[in-house]
This record gives structure tokens, C-alpha cells and sequence, in this order.
């Protein structure tokens, strides 16, 4: 199925989870925030949250630096 994360299309099996996402991207859960459909989801919903086709992730991954 694809899906829309940042922007561009990714394209992941069906009933993938947020947290599937993220391991394709290679993201580190510790320091990302995922917005779905306009909606913040918590961490804690990630493995739970099935994903379909066309819906739209926004990715934030944060970095520290000086």
C-alpha cells in the first residue's frame, strides 16, 4: 500500500503500523514524533496503529547539537 510520509510516497505491506514505518524509514523512536492525518500520535499507539492506504504521516526526528 502506499502512503504519504513528509511528503512523498512510501510504500509499505498492508496493515503496517506506525512503528513498521519507522523501521523503514530507519527512524529512532526515542527522538521522533509522529503526526498521522493531522493527528499527534502518542508513542505508545505506534505499535497498535494500523495504517492504510493514502493516509498522510508527518516524521519529526529530533537532533541535538551545539
Amino acid at each position: 500500500m502506499e502512503i504519504m510520509v513528509n511528503g512523498k510516497t512510501c510504500t509499505l505491506k498492508e496493515g503496517a503500523t506506525v512503528t513498521d514505518a519507522l523501521k523503514a524509514l530507519g527512524a529512532v523512536p526515542i527522538y521522533t514524533a509522529v503526526e498521522v492525518d493531522g493527528r499527534l500520535v502518542p508513542k505508545e499507539d505506534w505499535d497498535a496503529m494500523a495504517l492504510k492506504k493514502d493516509m498522510r504521516l508527518e516524521v519529526v526526528s529530533f537532533v541535538g547539537g551545539g
